[in-house]
């Protein structure tokens, strides 16, 4: 006999239903490569999103309940499409690739920019950091959700490069061109 293992493919939410009971949500080992279809539960506090497939949060759209967002085990490498959760107190994100960069946790706390969030991977986000990614979320904020990261030094390697400044000029074109798999231009 042959044995094979049967590998379900990666999918969206637009073919996987959502019930929200007692404001949990579980959508663990679903195989889903896109939260396309993600649709407003206003009751939803808690999302489980684990052991997935997901590389970026695009279509993650604003859930004004949600207070806890597990993400663990998926290849999140951006904040792409990861759109402010008005009520969000905690993430889990570890061990993603994104987990990886120097800046993770500041990219995620910009990217939120909430008055709410208190916890990344169950550390607390201490006062400076809280108080930089203020500073930090009017000029960049844009740009991690657009699935940019956020460095302190040039990268040689990178697709494009550029300073806050110059990405603020940027986006603020009429027509801004990105290069193919960054951003707006895809």
């Amino acid at each position: 006999k042959d044995h094979c293992i049967q590998v379900d493919a990666p999918r969206s939410l637009l073919n996987v239903r959502i019930l929200c009971g007692l404001g949990a949500v579980s959508l663990r080992n679903q195989s889903l490569a896109s939260l396309e279809g993600m649709q407003l539960q206003p009751d939803m506090a808690e999302l489980f999103l684990q052991n997935n497939m997901l590389s970026d949060l695009d279509h993650f759209i604003p859930q004004p309940k949600l207070k806890e967002l597990r993400l663990e085990n998926n290849v999140i490498i951006s904040f792409k499409g990861f759109s402010t959760q008005p009520k969000l107190e905690s993430i889990w994100l570890e061990p993603n690739p994104i987990c990886m960069h120097p800046n993770y946790r500041l990219m995620v706390a910009i990217a939120q920019n909430n008055n709410y969030l208190v916890r990344i991977d169950d550390q607390l986000i201490d006062r400076e950091d809280r108080l930089l990614a203020r500073a930090l979320a009017p000029y960049v904020g844009d740009a991690l959700r657009a699935g940019w990261l956020l460095d302190t030094e040039p990268s040689p390697d990178a697709d494009l490069d550029m300073t806050v400044e110059e990405f603020r000029h940027f986006h603020a074109s009429p027509h801004p061109q990105y290069p193919v798999g960054l951003g707006g231009g895809e």
